[in-house]
């Protein structure tokens, strides 16, 4: 009778090892990343974005003038964001100032977008690119 409950719960640990793979991978299914890239004359900007419901978690790098390798700047930012019709993202982060910014976005296909840090200034500076990865 022993070895019946031990077969029991070797079963209930493998079905609750299934159901949290399946959890696990209907969740990283929900994420999106961006990765692009702009340079310009004085600079080379690198942005990787992950977006997970009405979450932004970006990495933002700058390399400057030289482009050396090692000489960048890398900064992270965690944003809250509502769309914002047409085009655009409202971000929100309560630790940043200002605490909010909106961002305009265009489609170029189906993969990749324009998208300005500015809506009125739309310019190389204000300027990055998003391809879904």
């Amino acid at each position: 009778m022993k070895s019946f409950t031990v077969y029991k719960f070797y079963i209930f640990l493998a079905w609750a090892f299934i159901a949290n793979g399946i959890m696990l991978s209907a969740t990283y299914m929900q994420n999106s990343i961006w990765v692009g890239t702009v340079k310009t004359n004085d600079k080379l900007a690198v942005m990787h974005t992950v977006q997970f419901k009405d979450s932004l978690d970006i990495e933002w790098t700058n390399y400057t003038n030289n482009f050396n390798a090692e000489d960048y700047d890398t900064k992270f930012f965690n944003y809250r964001f509502e769309l914002q019709a047409p085009n655009g993202n409202m971000l929100f982060n309560e630790e940043m100032t200002p605490q909010s910014s909106l961002h305009r976005y265009f489609a170029l296909d189906e993969h990749c977008t324009l998208i300005f840090l500015n809506p009125f200034k739309k310019t190389v500076h204000n300027m990055s690119i998003g391809c879904l990865y």
